[in-house]
């Protein structure tokens, strides 16, 4: 999936081959088109949601001044988009994607300074320590369960001591996210992961882990209720949820 020839080392560079598996080709250009037919119901949109998820994050680390942040499985660039303008004080943001063909879009419909680098192979093309935040947004479940935590690990290695990463996910224990995944043709028989889960995903991996924050509880139409939002963070019923994690000095 990811590029291992700028890593521990190495210059960074752009990788040029394609994923011979890249499971996004043909939905790449529909990408948002498909999403939107397949959470219709909410009343909201791809990007509606990216922006809630980069808001979130800029609730813990502020503007991001003088940041750099690493979008891990940045796809077609939506949340690369949302994190530009809700962190608009960053010294860098990177999206980095196996799919050629969704970065080939990601750069066409950019405007923000995003660096967006292709990585076909097993390892992220970025030096050690080179992140202040990595965030992931709905990655993780396209990812086989064997292979979580290897690219935690990476997600470790290219953050700074002190960095923290985000990862957001479908909350399975929410029936209206199991009927809008169920709706998404690339989404249909993956297997969604349970907050706890991730969370000690991130714990095994040395991290420190927070609780699963969830959110987003009511749609669009009653949006004057998500006020409240904040207060439920705790109850495991949120359509999403997300956990942050600081990196130690060492691994546990």
């Amino acid at each position: 999936m990811i590029d291992a020839s700028a890593s521990r080392g190495q210059p960074e560079r752009q990788a040029d081959t394609q994923s011979p598996a890249d499971p996004f080709r043909e939905y790449a250009a529909t990408y948002s088109d498909t999403v939107n037919k397949s959470i219709a119901l909410s009343g909201d949109s791809v990007e509606d949601f990216a922006r809630i998820k980069a808001d979130l994050v800029a609730e813990e680390v502020g503007t991001g001044v003088g940041m750099t942040v690493l979008d891990f499985g940045c796809g077609t660039g939506v949340s690369s988009r949302a994190l530009a303008r809700a962190l608009p004080a960053l010294r860098r943001l990177a999206g980095v994607d196996p799919s050629s063909e969704s970065l080939d879009i990601a750069r066409r419909t950019t405007t923000e300074a995003v660096d967006f680098v292709h990585a076909p192979q097993p390892t992220l093309p970025f030096h050690d320590n080179s992140f202040d935040v990595v965030f992931s947004a709905c990655v993780f479940h396209h990812i086989d369960r064997a292979e979580h935590a290897h690219w935690v690990s990476e997600i470790r290695r290219v953050l700074a001591p002190g960095g923290r990463v985000f990862v957001f996910e479908h909350n399975p224990a929410n029936p209206l996210t199991r009927r809008a995944v169920r709706a998404c043709p690339f989404d249909r028989d993956v297997r969604l992961l349970s907050a706890r889960y991730t969370a000690e995903l991130l714990r095994n991996a040395g991290f420190e882990a927070s609780q699963p924050r969830f959110y987003y509880f009511v749609p669009r139409i009653l949006a004057i209720l998500r006020r409240f939002e904040r207060g439920l963070r705790w109850c495991p019923l949120g359509a999403q949820y997300y956990v942050s994690a600081v990196k130690r000095s060492h691994a546990a």
